[in-house]
């Protein structure tokens, strides 16, 4: 980090398309050929979180680069989706459903004491609130997310100690339905 603080990102296809209300909106999303690098590590469907629900070891013998993509509808308040490892090293991805927000937190992500201008959290407006569409790339120092459709993107680093390979989902003030949630290995 003493030289370079940026990150390279996956490869993106940019693309306008027309919102709710008929404006125009930039997506970002990861291209297509993407997907014929990825195989899939683990698959849940329809689960109702009144509180919490843990999905261990999503990704066995993860090395770091792996897919998660999530369909979600909420009637809660507010939920998070926490990333972890076996050392207790976390992300927290909180999404707002009152203020259409989604607030990240990497306070706790591993190495945070980089540099005094390392963020530990930071929040970014959403145009929806109560569906959910997410698809977060994970690497050994890097997290991609991509919010329904690449409406919303938002790409940060991470230094944990151990890969992230587990996940919980917290609900607060109603249920959250987990339509979707899969893991995918990216291979060579």
């Amino acid at each position: 980090t003493t030289y370079y603080r940026g990150m390279h990102t996956v490869p993106r296809e940019i693309q306008l398309k027309e919102g709710k209300n008929g404006e125009i909106i930039l997506t970002a999303y990861p291209c297509a050929e993407l997907n014929s690098l990825q195989n899939i590590e683990a698959s849940f469907r329809n689960i109702v979180v009144e509180d919490s629900y843990n999905f261990r070891n999503f990704c066995k013998d993860n090395n770091g680069a792996i897919v998660v993509d999530l369909n979600a509808v909420s009637e809660a308040d507010y939920y998070t989706v926490t990333l972890f490892n076996e050392v207790g090293e976390n992300v927290e991805l909180l999404f707002d459903c009152i203020n259409s927000s989604l607030t990240v937190n990497r306070g706790k992500s591993g190495k945070v004491d980089l540099n005094e201008k390392f963020i530990h959290q930071w929040t970014l407006p959403l145009r929806t609130s109560k569906t959910l569409e997410l698809s977060m790339f994970l690497d050994k120092s890097s997290i991609e997310c991509f919010v329904n459709g690449g409406e919303e993107v938002v790409s940060f680093q991470v230094y944990p100690s151990q890969p992230y390979n587990s996940a919980t989902i917290c609900s607060h003030g109603g249920p959250v339905t987990i339509n979707r949630l899969e893991t995918y290995k990216i291979t060579k």
